[in-house]
């Protein structure tokens, strides 16, 4: 599937022709299949040099930076090999991951929306668009993504979460207190048994708010809003 993080290819794809850059690339490939990225980058910074045409090259050396949390350095390569090959899923969805592990959610959102129009039943890149979504205040785009997803795979509690939450900042309430309790109680979340507690107490379901906030604590005792929840529910019922 071409949908992986580390976008290695074997050593006999370089388009190098002289043994020095075959070399270089087999050995980089080498040390980053054993998990030495360090010196991975290094053999592909020397071929790229020597061959700067050498897309898998870019690819590998992009991956590799990005392991090591340099993503500007990481994202700069994934763009050099995109302007030579702009139709490379592979190359797009590790551009999109380097930018959302930087926190360029807008741009790893960009990137995420022209893979889904290319691949729109991929499950993965929708949850990860959704995430974006969300961390970006976009709760309109989350529900829009995420609802035909949730609908075909009503199971997956990441997808129930996102969905749920944003539903409920949007003030559908009451569908999105479904999707949340069923996060909280079949992933057995502390945050979502918060939320879930929260949405409640604002639907005046006073138990149930309390439950939640009881299942909370007992999770994470340390929680924030856990225990102000289980307080404001026991004072509305009076214990």
């Amino acid at each position: 599937m071409w949908l992986a993080a580390l976008f290695v290819l074997a050593a006999g794809t370089a388009t190098a022709q002289s043994s020095s850059p075959e070399q270089l690339f087999r050995d980089a490939v080498a040390a980053q299949q054993k998990g030495d990225d360090a010196l991975a980058i290094r053999k592909y910074q020397e071929l790229l040099k020597l061959h700067p045409e050498v897309i898998e090259a870019r690819a590998n050396l992009g991956a590799a930076l990005a392991k090591l949390g340099r993503f500007d350095e990481a994202i700069e390569q994934y763009r050099a090999a995109l302007a030579k090959n702009a139709g490379n899923s592979a190359l797009r969805f590790n551009l999109a991951l380097a930018y959302y592990k930087k926190g360029a959610l807008r741009e790893a959102s960009e990137q995420l929306n022209a893979l889904l129009r290319a691949y729109p039943d991929n499950m993965r890149l929708a949850t990860l668009l959704g995430d974006c979504e969300a961390r970006l205040g976009r709760d309109d785009q989350v529900i829009a993504v995420l609802k035909p997803v949730e609908a075909a795979h009503p199971d997956d509690l990441a997808v129930a979460w996102l969905l749920g939450s944003a539903l409920i900042r949007t003030g559908h309430r009451r569908d999105g207190m479904v999707l949340v309790e069923k996060a909280a109680k079949q992933g057995n979340s502390p945050e979502a048994y918060l939320l879930a507690g929260q949405m409640a107490l604002k639907m005046n379901l006073f138990e149930r708010a309390r439950d939640y906030g009881d299942a909370a604590m007992r999770l994470n005792p340390k929680l924030p809003g856990a225990l102000t929840l289980r307080g404001m529910a026991l004072t509305y019922l009076g214990d």
